[in-house]
Parts: structure tokens; C-alpha cells; sequence
């Protein structure tokens, strides 16, 4: 049976949210009420309008079932807020959440300021619950993909024809349409009589259902086509090389020599992406860079940070692609190492607990160019 997540989201969200719309920013109680029940499920449609996306889905479930996101929030605090605008950038990116809180404040008479106010300290409440999903189900990415996929008939029932195709969910809004065009025809023949009226109706049934049963199939859950560069947020530094000799560097490394791509049943992944699983977190790179993205990084690095906290030793090893010049590579590969051992520095790690670990051998031999440029951090 599918999970009505606009139902459980009503039950979770609606009350603390409305509390906060009205003692935080001074709403009516039915413009409070009015503007959560149109926030909460368009935060999901966002989401769920993104499930074709791999990089999306990937950095959205590591994100819900990282150590950062907690399935029994019970208050809206200064933190939560904070948070939740975080995520957002994360998620959606500035420019989509200011368009998404000027969407809201059009439809509910809120300001854009309100609006983003609302998103912030909705979105936490959003991901918690979905974070309670996958424990109960113990689910997998693909699985939690497949919850997101069901609620498009959900959401087709909650939000009206503008907004989910402003949320990129056009085709739900469009489905209804077409069934109640197939219906018109209906109406007429019925107003007729004898065995041709019954006939037409059936036949008319048959189409209108064929048209349902269209409208709700779901995507497969394939990788985008795209390079992983098109796809990296934005946050991504691409600072050009300060001089011709270091272009020639750059252009020697990684960079210097086309390679097939990955295959296509390799995992998508971001440029920049960063991921916590089974006790490793993994920093991944765009080619012959070396930045670290903190945003990523802040939504799935705790863990490993407390334990480096704690005295236990973060050991930290640099990797890249096997293409280009070996030794240009490797130092590439340290310089990755480095620039991850300063970010948990810069998280209140001591430097006396993290080594610099070279691996055995630093290119990757895995067929995903992107996974290769990574470092891994683990504790011993």
C-alpha cells in the first residue's frame, strides 16, 4: 500500500507550523493556516519533482538519513531555522527557494520574506518525516525513490494545476484535464437511448481509464545523461589558473587526456558531492580540483567529526582518476587529502587527530571517473 505522505506531513507539521506563523511572525490564524497547508506539500511536490535527478536523490538521501536530520522535532527553535534554510540551498539552491517563497506569497498573500521563513522551518519537518519513513521501512535509495515517485497522485489531489507545474510537475495537472475531456462525450451519448448509448459509455470508460493508468506510471530511476559538471550546484569554485604555467599543470593532470565515460549502471554523482555510508565519508572532486563543498560537507560530516573530537584517530586519503600524468596525479591526490584535513579543522577536529594517509595506490580503478576523485575519511 502506498504512504499518503501529504497526510502524514498534515498530522506532523500543521500545528507547529501555524503556532509559529502566528507567535513568530505575527499572522491571522487563517492566512497562518491557509499558508502551511499550501508550504508543507509543495516542499514535497519539490522534492519529489526531483526524482529523476540521481545527484539529487543521492545527496537527498544521504542528507535524511545523515546524523543532522531528527524524525521527532517538536518545536520551531532559532537553530531548526537555520537549519532548514541550509538545507534548502542545499536541496534546491537560492535562486529556486526565493522563487518557491515568492510562489507562496502570491498564493496566500504572505511576503517573500515570510514565505522564505516558512520553507525554513517547514523543510526540517518535511525531512524528518521522511527520515521516519526509511527507518521504519528500512529502505533502500531506490526504495525511497519509489516512495517519493507514489506521491504524485497524492499531490495532484492537494495542489492546483499552476503550482505543481511551477514545481515541475506539469504532467499531474494535465492528467485530470484529459480525463475530463474523455468524459464529455460520455455525458452526451447517455443523453441518448437504446444499445448504442451504453455502448459509446463503455468504450469511453475504457479510454478514460487507459488515460489514468498512463498518467500514473512512474520514471525509472536512470542517471541524467548529462556530465556530472552540468549537474553540480552552483557552490562549486571553479577558480581559473592564476598563470599559463598552472594552466599547463592542470592541463597535464586529470584533465589532460579524454577517457570513455563512466559506465552507464555506475552510480550518478555530483562533482562535488559529498557522502557518509557504512562508516567512511567520501569528499568527491570535480576534475583537477581540490575545493571541498562545506554545504555538502556540514549535511553528512558529524559523525565523523565527534569522533575525531572524542581522541579517535581520522585517518584521511586522497585519490584520483588514472588519467593524465601519474605524478601530477598523486600530487593532486595530497593536495585533496589536505584540503579535507583543513575543512575538519576548521570543524574543531585537532589536527594531532587526523593523519595523512597515502594509499597504495592513488588512481582509482573502480570504471567511474567520478567516484575515483574522491578522499575517503575513516576512524581507527
Amino acid at each position: 500500500m502506498s504512504i499518503d505522505l501529504t497526510s502524514v506531513l498534515k498530522a506532523k507539521a500543521t500545528g507547529l507550523l501555524t503556532d509559529y506563523l502566528q507567535g513568530q511572525l505575527g499572522l491571522s490564524g487563517d492566512t497562518a493556516s491557509r499558508s502551511v497547508a499550501l508550504a508543507v506539500p509543495a516542499l514535497l511536490g519539490k522534492l519529489v519533482s526531483q526524482t529523476d535527478s540521481g545527484d539529487s536523490m543521492t545527496r537527498l538521501f544521504n542528507l535524511v538519513t545523515g546524523p543532522q536530520v531528527d524524525a521527532s522535532y517538536d518545536r520551531i527553535e532559532p537553530s531548526l531555522l537555520e537549519k532548514g534554510a541550509k538545507w534548502l540551498s542545499l536541496l534546491f539552491g537560492d535562486n529556486d527557494t526565493a522563487g518557491l517563497a515568492r510562489l507562496l506569497g502570491s498564493k496566500t498573500g504572505i511576503t517573500s520574506e515570510q514565505g522564505g521563513s516558512l520553507l525554513s522551518a517547514a523543510l526540517p519537518l518535511v525531512l524528518g518525516a521522511l527520515r521516519s519513513q526509511v527507518e521504519t521501512g528500512k529502505m533502500t535509495k531506490p526504495q525511497f525513490v519509489g516512495m517519493l515517485n507514489e506521491q504524485k497522485g497524492f499531490l495532484s489531489r492537494v495542489l492546483d494545476g499552476s503550482l505543481l507545474s511551477s514545481l515541475g510537475l506539469g504532467s499531474l495537472a494535465a492528467a485530470p484535464a484529459a480525463v475530463s475531456q474523455a468524459a464529455v462525450p460520455v455525458q452526451q451519448a447517455a443523453s441518448g437511448g437504446g444499445w448504442k448509448k451504453w455502448l459509446w459509455i463503455g468504450a469511453l470508460a475504457a479510454v478514460a481509464l487507459l488515460l489514468l493508468r498512463m498518467c500514473g506510471q512512474q520514471p525509472n530511476e536512470v542517471p541524467s545523461a548529462a556530465p556530472a559538471s552540468a549537474t553540480a550546484p552552483a557552490a562549486v569554485s571553479t577558480t581559473e589558473p592564476a598563470s599559463e604555467a598552472a594552466a599547463a599543470v592542470l592541463a597535464a593532470s586529470e584533465a589532460a587526456s579524454a577517457a570513455p565515460a563512466a559506465p552507464a549502471s555506475a552510480a550518478a554523482l555530483a562533482d562535488d558531492a559529498v557522502t557518509w555510508e557504512n562508516g567512511v565519508l567520501s569528499v568527491y572532486f570535480a576534475t583537477g580540483k581540490t575545493d571541498v563543498n562545506q554545504t555538502a560537507a556540514d549535511a553528512v560530516s558529524a559523525d565523523i567529526v565527534a569522533l575525531g573530537k572524542q581522541g579517535r584517530k581520522l585517518v584521511v586519503s586522497g585519490y584520483n582518476d588514472p588519467r593524465g600524468d601519474a605524478a601530477l596525479n598523486a600530487e593532486l591526490s595530497k593536495k585533496r587529502a589536505q584540503a579535507v584535513q583543513a575543512y575538519l579543522v576548521a570543524q574543531g577536529v585537532p589536527e594531532s587527530a587526523i593523519e595523512l594517509r597515502k594509499p597504495v595506490q592513488t588512481d582509482g580503478a573502480s570504471g567511474n571517473l567520478a567516484h575515483d576523485r574522491r578522499v575517503d575519511v575513516v576512524a581507527e
